[in-house]
């Protein structure tokens, strides 16, 4: 665990009344501030046994996160900025001290969630651990282009497939997929009808697909594709790809 988070937590939880309460935590500064929540969302025996396990390393912590995790359902979509990032804090102090199980858990629950808390879903999405990474990598919404870009610079083939199933991938990204992914992250990325691909990316699939007659039936099917690519793609085919596409595009 980080020392700025566990030192955080370590502090004295302050209460208010049984509707609100009042949780210490460190600024990006390390300064000391409070953020109110005045809906009774947190109980104060869930706090403190939140501070209670986090300061011991309780095995109790994985019970707390799906509490957690529970409470912040409820309302989802609804919080205001200091809300969120309230939430925002308390998970990743919580998801630097589970096991990859509890993660997974959380990613798989957080993932569909348009308002999840960004931090977290940043740190679920650049976690090592693929069956953690791979459901907020495929399905959230909260993830931008810097993230992904990130993710696809640091991380191996599989958080780049996991990317490549998106419902929607931007050029940019998509780029960046078919020049740095296997065989199994090129074919879905010209599988993927919500894939934007860029020329030069549609250059890079029918240069790298060549010597893989699925692939290039794929690209050469895609309805985006340019016609000097098309061409270009066609020329490079396999005899039998070759004919297939030659009689597919001449009834046409």
């Amino acid at each position: 665990m980080r020392g700025g988070s566990s030192a955080s937590f370590n502090r004295k939880l302050v209460f208010r009344v049984t509707v609100e309460f009042t949780l210490p935590i460190y600024s990006r500064f390390d300064q000391f501030h409070a953020t109110n929540l005045s809906t009774a969302v947190l109980t104060q025996n869930l706090i403190s046994d939140l501070e209670n396990a986090v300061a011991t390393r309780s095995a109790e912590i994985g019970t707390m996160l799906r509490r957690v995790t529970d409470l912040f359902l409820i309302n989802a979509g609804h919080y205001t900025a200091d809300q969120l990032e309230l939430y925002d804090g308390i998970l990743q102090v919580l998801i630097a001290a589970v096991e990859v199980s509890a993660r997974a858990q959380l990613a798989e629950r957080l993932a569909p969630v348009d308002g999840a808390p960004t931090n977290t879903i940043r740190t679920l999405a650049l976690d090592d651990a693929i069956e953690v990474a791979e459901p907020v990598l495929a399905q959230s919404n909260v993830l931008g282009d810097d993230v992904l870009t990130h993710c696809i610079t640091i991380k191996g083939q599989e958080h780049l497939l996991a990317i490549a199933t998106r419902t929607k991938l931007t050029e940019t990204i998509t780029d960046q997929l078919v020049t740095r992914g296997d065989i199994k992250v090129l074919r879905t990325v010209a599988s993927n009808p919500g894939a934007a691909i860029s020329d030069l990316g549609f250059g890079i699939l029918v240069k790298k697909s060549a010597q893989d007659d699925w692939l290039s039936e794929r690209v050469a099917r895609r309805i985006d594709i340019p016609e000097h690519h098309l061409r270009e793609l066609i020329s490079k085919a396999s005899a039998v790809v070759r004919e297939k596409l030659t009689t597919t595009f001449s009834s046409c």
